[in-house]
């Protein structure tokens, strides 16, 4: 099992360091007031930093926007599809509503779906089943980790493939897997999909494989 830490104290992923932080202060000042010897100075230092902790945690969740703009430049109301509710800023939320169409009117009910790289909210937009073991990347791309077995093992699991795959290109690696020639996981791809289609817009690319050998494609999880 891997663990990352990518974003810094302030995000969620960081409680599970905050909370003993928080509990070690607790007990040092349990310690300290159980010491005959401890001045109440002491005492008050230890309860201060305890708070200042708390403020602390508190502003950088206040502040933090995972890959969006400051506050003050979200200021365009999403009117439909998954974000529904939300703002943001122009450039995205028009973005993520066009992806969104777009998603839906590539795909349909049976379709078997699986979107690389990375793009774990495309598959709130899609019609159709998720054909992947996790909704993020279980290959890690974007660590480099190029082991395509996570991804055959299911395959082998649920005895099919997907039959379309969709790249989605948000820019958090140079290029997308696909153009990757020392990634593993393309053997599949070139041999058993071919590209059928390509959308892009101000934010976000996306490129669409269709699945033309099933048969090959089972053989060659299998191996």
């Amino acid at each position: 099992m891997r663990a990352y830490n990518l974003y810094g104290f302030g995000n969620e992923r960081a409680y599970w360091l905050f909370v003993p932080l928080l509990m070690s202060l607790a007990m040092m000042s349990n310690e300290f007031t159980s010491d005959k010897d401890v001045s109440d100075k002491q005492i008050i230092l230890v309860l201060m930093i305890f708070v200042v902790c708390i403020l602390f945690k508190i502003w950088c969740n206040c502040t933090y926007y995972f890959k969006e703009k400051p506050r003050e430049q979200l200021d365009t109301y999403i009117g439909e599809g998954i974000f529904k509710g939300l703002y943001s800023s122009a450039g995205k939320a028009q973005s993520v509503v066009d992806i969104e169409r777009y998603l839906q009117s590539m795909t349909e009910e049976g379709d078997r779906v699986l979107c690389l790289d990375w793009a774990s909210f495309a598959y709130m937009m899609i019609n159709g089943d998720i054909c992947s073991p996790t909704t993020l990347d279980a290959s890690e791309y974007t660590y480099n980790v190029n082991d395509p077995e996570p991804y055959y093992s299911y395959f082998r699991t649920v005895g099919r493939v997907p039959n379309k795959i969709f790249y989605i290109d948000t820019g958090r690696d140079d290029i997308v897997s696909i153009d990757n020639p020392e990634w593993k996981f393309n053997e599949l791809i070139n041999v058993c999909y071919r590209q059928i289609d390509e959308h892009s817009n101000e934010k976000l690319n996306i490129r669409e494989y269709m699945l033309i050998d099933e048969i090959k494609a089972m053989q060659i999880v299998n191996r």
